[in-house]
């Protein structure tokens, strides 16, 4: 199978610099640097050696017990600045079917792609205001059919179904690209390096790729170990310690997406007192933006919280959760003391001027990048995460817009460096003991030095943001964006890190999505995420929302067994709770679909057995749970996410059966089962069940008695 994605060492072309029109042979080593001035450009055969022009490559494929390691170090005798390092190999059009693009950042649009789509870029206004959101400035988008990329890593599926994983290893010096072009055919796997500057007798690890095939779950588990054992070994040589595993899956509450800049602390206390009343299961209760007194200032609180911070930790700490708290310590405004008072703490763009991150309307316009590699910001970094974490006692910290610290390389360093050294000084600092929430960030950097990551872009209380649609912002605030993301990322939970998919809605007020899209948000979220936040006001939610919201919790671990893309937006999850088998459907397009089930199902929103043909809306979803049809089974109740789960049945004898409730399960509402057929009448925890007439099936209906 690997031959049908990349031939290997087929034939041999002579060495040729400078050309114009290169022609690749299987495999080609493409090089493009300059010094003193002058541009070189180097195309040679794989197994060529190189070493002309002060410069030498050394390359090779290693077979590993595991898959194949392919990889590339570049040394230098003279300075030069090297604009282009890669491996281009002759690609298979035909065998391929789709191909996965991982965005270039957590926002970034992340999904599988058919090798004649394309992946559209932001130009104009966009790019010139939003282009530091991803790759716009430095990746080649080029606009056509069958030219796609990936970042960090890729897989590509044949037309038998069959996998082929491509993972970087070594990220930490610099951004790895994979690019495939079907029009050329050709599979490229390159290093973002900047205009990097390589003085005399240096050399460099640049291309260190992990290539395998087989199941994907199985080269995700593989390609997981691989980059801890990598990072490990560079955070052992800086002396950093890293958190021995990654934490439990846990649900929460977060204040942005419902109050956004405007929370005080009578509005954090009040959805703490309501998480309270409710004695809701969940493990983090997170301040987001809007506490401080300018963005950059993170240890002086604005006018809204007069006690400070401390007093809202003890107070969350005493109401049995943990407290998270938002900050983004690699960017301030210019209002900010930190600007203000440290000019020589920013990045400066190409003209020496502040270096502009972006715009933000509720921090009052600009903000600005700060320089990670000043000695006095290093420390001043270390005094308030200090004072953040260990003096006020916050257990997590959800550290945001972090790309903005690999804007403006030093000479001499990458991007893909940058962003990895202000990953390990935010370990480093935190320590092995506090939690990361990393959002905002390229995710290879991200592996195995924070907690959780945000692995999609934020949801919109609308379906589509249709402004930054139009302007083909793949970092978009939206509902599409977010859950399209999520499905395509959620392998890496338990490998790299636990997945933040953002959050989910609910309530009735303060946005405009309908019943379907908020159902489709709570599936997806407790489905593939494992921090799993809301920011709604539960004191606000009806009956039928409560009882909905109480039926995911506690968190519990789902299986998943296979994630299944039918059409572009149309996915089939089949899963498992403990022993209980489910199907989810969900559509996140805008065309209606039918669905042919082939077995039967209980709907745990409309508590009814479905089978045959099924009707997906526009962004809605269906989760339901695959009826075994023997034994002694429960089905669940209505308005429930994982029907029946936390429900088990134990036989008395052959009229009488004990209903246990587990995990929070609701004791109140009317519960389904199915008996084998003798049974014709039952009393469930001493009261008579009413036969209901089903299909192949003995249902009864058990109203507990309240």
């Amino acid at each position: 199978m690997f031959q049908a994605f990349i031939i290997l060492f087929i034939m041999w072309l002579p060495f040729t610099a400078a050309a114009a029109e290169p022609v690749y042979s299987p495999l080609t080593v493409h090089i493009q640097f300059s010094d003193q001035g002058v541009a070189h450009e180097l195309f040679l055969p794989f197994g060529q050696q190189m070493d002309t022009l002060g410069v030498k490559v050394s390359k090779g494929i290693k077979r590993l017990e595991q898959g194949k390691l392919l990889f590339l170090n570049l040394s230098t005798s003279r300075d030069i600045i090297l604009q282009k390092v890669e491996v281009i190999a002759a690609y298979d059009k035909n065998g391929t079917s789709t191909v996965f693009c991982n965005g270039f950042q957590g926002w970034t649009t992340s999904r599988e792609y058919g090798t004649s789509e394309s992946i559209k870029a932001m130009g104009g206004l966009g790019k010139k205001l939003a282009g530091n959101y991803g790759d716009y400035r430095w990746m080649d988008y080029a606009r056509k059919k069958g030219n796609l990329h990936s970042w960090t890593y890729t897989y590509q599926k044949d037309t038998l179904g069959n996998y082929m994983f491509f993972g970087s290893l070594n990220e930490y010096m610099g951004y790895t690209y994979f690019r495939v072009d079907a029009k050329q055919r050709t599979f490229t796997i390159g290093k973002e390096v900047a205009d990097l500057f390589m003085p005399q007798n240096t050399s460099r690890q640049l291309i260190k790729i992990w290539i395998g095939d087989g199941p994907l779950d199985d080269a995700y588990k593989i390609y997981g170990r691989l980059t801890k054992d990598a990072i490990q070994e560079v955070a052992q040589a800086r002396q950093i310690v890293l958190p021995d595993s990654l934490p439990n899956s846990t649900t929460g509450w977060t204040s942005w997406y419902h109050y956004y800049h405007d929370i005080d602390e009578g509005i954090i206390l009040d959805n703490l007192h309501a998480f309270q009343k409710g004695k809701v299961s969940a493990g983090y209760f997170q301040i987001d933006d809007g506490y401080q007194a300018a963005t950059g200032d993170w240890l002086l609180t604005n006018s809204k919280f007069p006690r400070g911070m401390k007093p809202l930790a003890d107070s969350i700490h005493t109401a049995g959760y943990k407290a998270g708290i938002w900050l983004a310590p690699f960017i301030c405004v210019s209002s900010s003391q930190i600007y203000q008072q440290h000019p020589d703490w920013l990045l400066r763009d190409s003209k020496g001027k502040p270096l502009v991150v972006g715009l933000n309307p509720g921090w009052g316009g600009k903000y600005y990048a700060l320089d990670i590699y000043n000695q006095d910001f290093r420390e001043f970094l270390m005094g308030e995460l200090d004072t953040i974490l260990r003096i006020w006692g916050y257990d997590l910290i959800k550290v945001d817009f972090l790309f903005a610290a690999h804007l403006m390389p030093p000479q001499g360093k990458t991007r893909g460096e940058v962003m990895s050294d202000a990953l390990l000084l935010l370990r480093e600092l935190a320590g092995p003991d506090k939690m990361i929430l990393g959002c905002g960030i390229p995710l290879g950097p991200a592996f195995h030095l924070v907690d959780y990551c945000r692995i999609s872009s934020d949801i919109h209380m609308k379906w589509e943001q249709r402004l930054l649609k139009w302007i083909q912002a793949r970092e978009r605030l939206s509902c599409w964006n977010n859950a399209t993301t999520t499905i395509g990322r959620y392998q890496l939970a338990g490998n790299m890190f636990q997945n933040d998919p953002d959050v989910y809605v609910l309530r009735d007020e303060k946005n405009k999505l309908n019943q379907r899209e908020k159902f489709s948000l709570f599936l997806i979220n407790n489905l593939l995420g494992k921090l799993i936040f809301t920011s709604d006001n539960i004191s606000h939610y009806s009956k039928d929302q409560m009882q909905l919201y109480q039926s995911a919790l506690p968190y519990m671990e789902k299986q998943i067994h296979q994630v299944l893309r039918i059409t572009k937006d149309l996915y089939q999850i089949e899963f498992s709770i403990e022993d209980r088998e489910y199907l989810a459907l969900i559509n996140l397009g805008k065309k209606k679909f039918r669905y042919d089930l082939q077995d039967q199902y209980f709907d745990g929103m409309k508590g009814e057995v479905v089978q045959g043909k099924v009707s997906l809306k526009p962004h809605s979803s269906i989760c339901l749970y695959q009826i075994k049809g023997t034994g002694f089974e429960v089905l669940g109740q209505s308005n429930s996410l994982f029907a029946g789960r936390g429900m088990k049945m134990e036989v008395l004898n052959d009229k009488n059966l004990k209903l246990k409730y587990q995990y929070g399960a609701d004791e109140t509402r009317p519960i389904i089962i199915n008996l084998p057929k003798e049974f014709q009448q039952i009393k469930i925890n001493g009261t008579e069940a009413v036969h209901v007439p089903a299909d192949g099936l003995n249902l009864f209906r058990y109203q507990p008695i309240k």
